[in-house]
C-alpha cells in the first residue's frame, strides 16, 4: 500500500502505510528504508536517522545486502547530519558494489560540487 501511494505521490498516505506496516510487523526492512527516505526528503533528519538505523539493524539481522538506493539514502542522510566520514564510507561501498549505477553517478556529482 505504501509503495502504491509513493507511485501516486501521496506521501502522507505512504508514510501512514509504512508506519502501520512496521506497527504490525517490526521486521519490515523496506518500510523502514522508505520512511527514512520520506523523512529525509521532508528534512526531518532525526526521524530519518532513526528509521535508517532500524533499516540497518534489520538488514544486518536478516543478512540483506545494501542496495544502491539504500546506500544513496545513507549518503544523503549523513551529508544532512554533517557526518562526512560516514558519508564517504557509504560512498566507498556504493563505488565498490554498484560502480555503474545512477546512484554512484549522483554520488560522484555530489563530490564534485
Amino acid at each position: 500500500m505504501g509503495l502504491a501511494a509513493l507511485q501516486l505521490n501521496q506521501i502522507s498516505d505512504a508514510e501512514f502505510a509504512f508506519n502501520r506496516a512496521l506497527q504490525l510487523n517490526g521486521n519490515r526492512i523496506r518500510s523502514a528504508l522508505e520512511l527514512a527516505d520520506i523523512y529525509l526528503q521532508q528534512e526531518k533528519i532525526q526521524d530519518a536517522g532513526r528509521y535508517y538505523q532500524s533499516f540497518s539493524t534489520l538488514r544486518q539481522f536478516f543478512n540483506v545486502q545494501q542496495s544502491a538506493r539504500s546506500l544513496w539514502i545513507g549518503i544523503n542522510l549523513e551529508q544532512a547530519r554533517g557526518m562526512d566520514n560516514q558519508m564517504r564510507e557509504y560512498g566507498a561501498n556504493l563505488a565498490e558494489l554498484y560502480p555503474g549505477s545512477p546512484e554512484h553517478a549522483l554520488y560522484q556529482q555530489l563530490l564534485n560540487d
